[in-house]
């Protein structure tokens, strides 16, 4: 029986759509996730020659979106390392498809949330082997030794950017959501991915966690706030009581990891940061408008045999790394980039009347400034993190979410 590609793309489009949602999180299957995609992108051109163009609409992300991708993509010219360059620019070319894709094929509340949950699976997936792993190798409660995440598939950094960027999605929607059944599901997930972020000892990570929980309080409810603040100083508190002690006993202690908290204590890495800021810094005031070239190995292939790389491979600031790369003009489009959604985002959590789409605008709010302070000491706007954010941003920019029509139809 033949199906013709009109058939199969209304049959199996949102199916398709649903399982490179799920496994977009895993860092297991590229070549899989690679094939999805090719098959949505050519669907969804598809989609665009059927339609006449109809499912297209402007954004008010389109200029600093494609102005990045524009400015990235001329880097080419004066990159100083054209292969590296050129991968980038089309892994920020997919990016952006998705971005495109998620904001003109989702068409009912049911499709949205169906997406939102293969999110939160695969990450509840994700969260129980971290946890499960960290303890059968051995991990230990008092120093990072062994981290959750430290696994080939999924290392540390990355466990922690899924974990700020899920994280408060399954916790807003477990708060607010009246099934009982749901809500005891994302209570669960939350405490796994709490746990999850603890063993991983990122502490940038658990302060990242402390700020998404009071802008969503501030968002939500002053009350909440008020309960968030006093909890978050009150163990603030307890950890400046505790700290001294801790001091004390691993004074006694000889050997490193027997000491409590050792490597969290240490501000080692911090320092190696600030290092290698200042050294990206006086490298950008050569080419403060052009950059280097676009893609985050630029800097380690550049500059492989200074001290530097010897401690560090990139600059651990995303916003950095960007001015480092295509320069001022690509720092200035980025940064226009997430107020944009961000911009977005505000409009639709005071404007919709959609309780659902008002929560999803508190989520937005919470993730991406969470996002972007994790970002502040690290670079992990790349690869499957990147896209997973392009998509959840997508689906701010629905058509059926203008703001003349805030309702699914």
């Amino acid at each position: 029986m033949k199906v013709s590609l009109r058939e199969f793309d209304q049959k199996y489009f949102f199916s398709i759509l649903l399982a490179f949602t799920f496994a977009l999180p895993f860092n297991t299957l590229p070549a899989f996730n690679s094939f999805l995609m090719a098959m949505l992108f050519l669907l969804w051109i598809f989609r665009i020659y059927d339609s006449k163009g109809a499912i297209l609409f402007r954004t008010s992300l389109d200029i600093p979106l494609l102005g990045f991708f524009v400015w990235a993509g001329l880097s080419l010219l004066w990159t100083a390392d054209f292969h590296e360059s050129l991968n980038s620019v089309i892994a920020l070319g997919k990016q952006i498809f998705l971005f495109y894709l998620a904001a003109t094929t989702v068409k009912t509340m049911d499709q949205f949330v169906k997406i939102l949950c293969a999110f939160l699976v695969a990450m509840f997936i994700i969260d129980i082997y971290a946890v499960t792993d960290f303890f059968t190798r051995g991990g230990s409660l008092l120093n990072r030794s062994v981290r959750a995440g430290s696994f080939a598939s999924l290392d540390y950094n990355l466990l922690t950017c899924l974990i700020v960027i899920f994280l408060p999605l399954g916790f807003i929607f477990g708060i607010t959501v009246d099934s009982k059944k749901i809500k005891n599901a994302l209570t669960l997930f939350s405490l796994i991915s709490l746990l999850a972020l603890f063993l991983g000892y990122t502490r940038a990570g658990w302060i990242t966690i402390a700020i998404q929980l009071l802008i969503f309080g501030w968002l939500y409810s002053r009350r909440i706030f008020n309960l968030i603040l006093g909890g978050l100083f009150g163990l603030l508190l307890i950890l400046l009581l505790a700290l001294p002690l801790v001091q004390q006993y691993n004074a006694q202690i000889v050997e490193t990891q027997k000491k409590l908290f050792a490597d969290t204590l240490d501000l080692r890495n911090f320092e190696l940061r600030v290092e290698v800021w200042k050294f990206g810094f006086s490298q950008i005031k050569n080419h403060p408008l052009l950059g280097h070239g676009f893609g985050k190995e630029i800097f380690s292939k550049l500059y492989y045999d200074t001290e530097i790389i010897k401690n560090t491979s990139h600059m651990h600031n995303t916003l950095i790394e960007t001015l480092f790369e295509i320069g001022i003009p690509g720092l200035l489009l980025l940064i226009l980039c997430f107020w944009k959604i961000l911009s977005r985002s505000y409009d639709l959590y005071k404007t919709s009347d959609d309780s659902f789409i008002n929560l999803y605008a508190i989520f937005m709010i919470t993730m991406v400034s969470g996002f972007l302070f994790k970002n502040f000491f690290d670079h992990m706007f790349v690869g499957n993190i990147a896209e997973i954010f392009w998509i959840l941003a997508g689906l701010l920019f629905l058509r059926s979410l203008k703001e003349n029509t805030p309702h699914f139809h």
